[in-house]
């Protein structure tokens, strides 16, 4: 007796949420967000993660977001992936598929319900003095941190 159709496909990828740390020179760009009449970092990024796990739409959500020509130390983006990369290898996979303008400065597993927080002490347009750990790629801020942020931002 043959096997069914099903039997022969190829197993179904769990997806994980994936957070990245980007640093970019956006002078060649529009900004962050996708936009209909000019490149953004958006737009290069989802390109590259469509290369290595094509199972899914790619959809990328960022804390923040820059205006044209802004550069940025440590933006934080997610996007939920269904292939077989290991979250610690897609800093790698992702920066020999950007532009060098782009850079992936750490990748990792989060939550699938992670909400991105960056402090607003630190907003994605104003990038000086941040590093690396100004933001942490899995940070869950308490409720009441949030509220305490927004009346005193």
């Amino acid at each position: 007796m043959g096997k069914s159709p099903d039997s022969q496909s190829s197993p179904v990828q769990a997806v994980q949420r994936i957070a990245l740390c980007l640093q970019y020179d956006g002078s060649a760009f529009c900004g962050w967000q996708r936009q209909d009449n000019a490149p953004s970092v958006q737009e290069r990024l989802d390109q590259a993660i469509a290369e290595l796990d094509p199972h899914r739409p790619v959809h990328t959500v960022a804390a923040g977001r820059t205006d044209t020509g802004v550069h940025a130390a440590a933006q934080v983006v997610h996007f939920d992936a269904a292939g077989p990369i290991p979250p610690q290898r897609w800093a790698k996979a992702l920066n020999g598929r950007l532009p060098s303008t782009i850079r992936v400065r750490a990748a990792a597993a989060v939550a699938p319900d992670n909400e991105l927080y960056v402090p607003t002490a630190h907003p994605t347009h104003s990038t000086e003095g941040l590093s690396g750990s100004d933001v942490e790629l899995s940070h869950q801020v308490p409720d009441e941190h949030m509220e305490h942020d927004e009346k005193t931002a």
